[in-house]
């Protein structure tokens, strides 16, 4: 799947992890974070309000390291 982000839309909230709100039409908008890894884009599916904004920030740098681990045992 290929998805092309904006990098104006996109914020840096702690080293590679990036958050993205994207503005759906209707509702209010549901942002996610993203990890980058080279060339690559890795979506971590950990967002929520702005209320929680911290703790999604934490969820995403949790899924990162452990994205990262895996990779590493892979090898």
């Amino acid at each position: 799947m290929r998805v092309e982000v904006s990098p104006r839309r996109t914020t840096t909230v702690a080293g590679p992890l990036d958050r993205l709100a994207p503005r759906p039409r209707r509702r209010a908008p549901q942002p996610f974070y993203l990890g980058r890894d080279g060339a690559a884009v890795v979506i971590l599916l950990a967002g929520g309000t702005k209320a929680r904004q911290q703790q999604d920030i934490e969820k995403a740098r949790e899924l990162w390291r452990d994205y990262r681990r895996r990779k590493r045992e892979e090898v």
